[in-house]
C-alpha cells in the first residue's frame, strides 16, 4: 500500500474481503481447469495454516517451526506464504515434505510433483488473470470489442465483472 501513488490502478473485488485466494476460490466452480489444479496446489498452504493455528496465530513460532526443518525465511516471507500473496514459494518442495508426514496433511492426498505441477499452473493463471481484467476493462471502456473476444479468459471474467472492478487512485491521505 505505501508504494502506491495517485493514478495507479487498484482492483476492487466486492464480497471477497479483497483476498485474491477466495475469488479463486469461487472461480473454480466456473473453470474446469482451475478446478482441476486448485485443490493439489492449495494443499500445502492448508497444512502452513493448520500449522500457524497450531503455532498460535504467530508467524514468528510457525518461522521458528520451519527453521527446524531446514526452511531458512524470513517472518515476512512466511507471511506472505500463509496469506497468499506468494503462490509458489522457492522451498515448495521442502514444505510439502514437512506437511506430509503430519496426521491430517492436505499434501498427502496429492503426489509431490502434482502439487508442484499445479501450484506452476495456479501461479501463471494467476497472473493471466490478473493481465486479462486489467485488459478487459480498458477495452469495455473504451469500445474495443474485438480485443475482448480474444481474451482467452473473457468468458471467466465476464461471469465476475460484478465481483471485480478496476479503480484508479485519486488521492493519498497520509497520517
Amino acid at each position: 500500500v505505501s508504494d502506491l501513488k495517485v493514478g495507479d490502478k487498484v482492483f476492487v473485488m466486492e464480497r471477497f474481503n479483497n483476498d485474491f485466494n477466495e475469488l479463486l476460490t469461487f472461480l473454480k466452480n466456473e473453470y474446469d481447469e482451475l478446478a482441476r489444479h486448485f485443490d493439489a496446489a492449495n494443499s500445502w498452504r492448508l497444512d502452513l495454516i493448520n500449522q500457524y493455528e497450531e503455532e498460535g496465530g504467530y508467524y514468528t513460532k510457525l518461522n521458528s517451526f520451519l527453521k527446524t526443518y531446514g526452511v531458512l525465511v524470513s517472518n515476512p516471507t512466511v507471511e506472505k506464504w500463509v496469506s497468499g500473496v506468494t503462490i509458489m514459494p522457492d522451498s515448495l518442495l521442502q514444505l510439502v515434505e514437512i506437511f506430509r508426514k503430519q496426521e491430517f496433511s492436505h499434501s498427502s492426498g496429492y503426489p509431490s510433483e502434482e502439487i508442484i505441477n499445479s501450484t506452476r499452473w495456479l501461479a501463471k493463471f494467476r497472473t493471466s488473470l490478473h493481465k486479462e481484467i486489467f485488459q478487459y476493462h480498458v477495452y469495455k471502456k473504451y469500445g474495443m470489442y474485438q480485443q475482448i473476444k480474444n481474451l482467452e479468459l473473457k468468458s471467466l471474467i465476464e461471469k465476475m465483472e460484478d465481483k471485480v472492478s478496476i479503480q484508479e487512485i485519486i488521492m493519498i491521505q497520509k497520517k
